[in-house]
């Protein structure tokens, strides 16, 4: 997940600047050349309002994913083992469950509370996608533009090319810049939770995120570290494998 959001991230800090439009056509200049950066520019503005959803979608997920590996890793045997109170912790509301951390989790030398750098612009991101995430329109906070009719004669309010104001709106709605600060700070809130653990708790909780491969202890039901970074490997002088015979396996 936070992969996912690294290469959002990544093509929205690389869109390239938009392009200016060349002359309509009946206007002086080149006709394809102006459907051409038309074209381009169309291509550019969806995929940066498209990358923008998916982040602002994903980002909610990734932080509460991170949560709950927090509990997986340092839940108490006692809730863990009582499947009533287990279901109850993560089931229960994103900043309940936050605050449950220091009770129900081992290794907190602090709750995870309002006082924690980026708790509201956490609770801002939380909100915002349960909102987004059901389909919700405000239709006078998302307008587009404001049109009046004379007759069936559209009047547009807005001076411009129409074609540039749909694109700049579009662009205005992915609210790029906004998105990538609030994923700066998002980090860093989920920094601060990770900081309320005992430095012990926070290597190892660091060494199993950071792992590609992590692994699962069954009988202490512990997500753990089962390989090293690096791979041995062996074959003894003289050996032919597989691959090295002259065989018709068909």
């Amino acid at each position: 997940m936070a992969n996912l959001c690294a290469e959002l991230h990544a093509s929205i800090m690389d869109t390239p600047p938009a392009a200016d439009l060349v002359p309509l056509r009946g206007e002086q200049g080149d006709t394809k050349a102006f459907e051409e950066v038309v074209a381009q520019r169309s291509k550019r503005v969806l995929q940066l309002y498209g990358d923008c959803l998916k982040l602002r979608l994903l980002m909610p997920i990734m932080a509460e994913a991170y949560i709950n590996m927090i509990i997986l890793i340092f839940c108490r045997s006692a809730i863990r083992d009582d499947p009533k109170l287990y279901d109850g912790f993560l089931r229960a509301s994103i900043p309940e469950r936050l605050e449950l951390l220091s009770v129900n989790c081992d290794g907190f030398t602090r709750p995870v509370d309002k006082s924690i750098p980026g708790w509201d612009n956490f609770m801002r991101i939380i909100n915002r996608r349960n909102f987004e995430l059901h389909g919700n329109v405000d239709p006078i906070k998302d307008q587009i533009e404001v049109v009046y009719f004379e007759g069936r004669r559209p009047l547009f309010v807005n001076p411009g090319h129409n074609i540039h104001l749909l694109f700049d709106q579009i662009e205005k709605d992915a609210h790029a810049t906004a998105l990538i600060d609030e994923y700066i700070k998002l980090h860093g809130f989920l920094v601060s939770i990770a900081e309320c653990l005992t430095p012990r708790h926070k290597a190892f909780f660091d060494q199993i995120i950071s792992d590609a491969y992590p692994g699962y202890e069954v009988t202490k039901r512990r997500p753990t570290r089962l390989f090293p970074d690096h791979l041995v490997w062996h074959a003894g002088e003289g050996t032919r494998y597989d691959d090295d015979l002259n065989v018709n396996w068909y």
